[in-house]
């Protein structure tokens, strides 16, 4: 009977551990740093551009989602840059030399949940490919660059892009400005 009772606990356990696996997916963020910072002491304040959102899918759907994380992300840049950064936020760029300019840009594939879902095994895979940089905007040198891909290609009920596509965002973000 104890026996018994142990293995049901252990089942219990690991069908615990599968389903929290599982519904999360394959949706964590990896960065890479393209270009270490490099002489950004001398300037002393940040634009923040409008990020570049782009998805494979030309759906209405897919476009309002693209506006969303277009949104998001700048938020996400602008709050950065206020609470870790020694920048003053700059609201245009007037051909300052002291200014630097932070663009994003992100390339989206959302994927068939449904085919995540009973497919499975890859099948209707997401995945988000963001590219964060800071640079001069007189000569065009990249200061610091920062690149991050994601996919989705698991998950309990075919998984949430979209919890994917902000946890991604808000990795880069963070792993970005960590470095500066």
């Amino acid at each position: 009977m104890m026996k018994r009772a142990r293995m049901i606990g252990t089942l219990t356990w690991i069908g615990l551990v599968a389903a929290a696996l599982m519904s999360g997916g394959c949706g964590r963020a990896y960065t890479v740093t393209m270009k270490a910072p490099e002489d950004i002491e001398r300037y002393n304040a940040i634009h923040v551009e409008n990020p570049d959102v782009a998805s494979a899918e030309h759906t209405e759907d897919a476009l309002q989602a693209n506006g969303r994380y277009a949104a998001f992300m700048k938020e996400q840049l602008i709050q950065a840059v206020q609470e870790k950064m020694r920048f003053e936020l700059c609201d245009h760029l007037d051909g300052d030399t002291e200014t630097l300019s932070l663009e994003a840009t992100m390339r989206i594939v959302y994927g068939s949940q449904a085919a995540r879902y009973i497919v499975g095994f890859g099948a209707g895979s997401g995945s988000i490919d963001i590219t964060v940089r800071l640079e001069d905007p007189l000569s065009h040198e990249i200061k610091a660059g920062m690149h991050s891909n994601s996919r989705l290609s698991i998950g309990v009920f075919g998984g949430d892009m979209d919890a994917v596509i902000e946890k991604s965002i808000k990795r880069i973000v963070d792993d970005f400005f960590a470095q500066l």
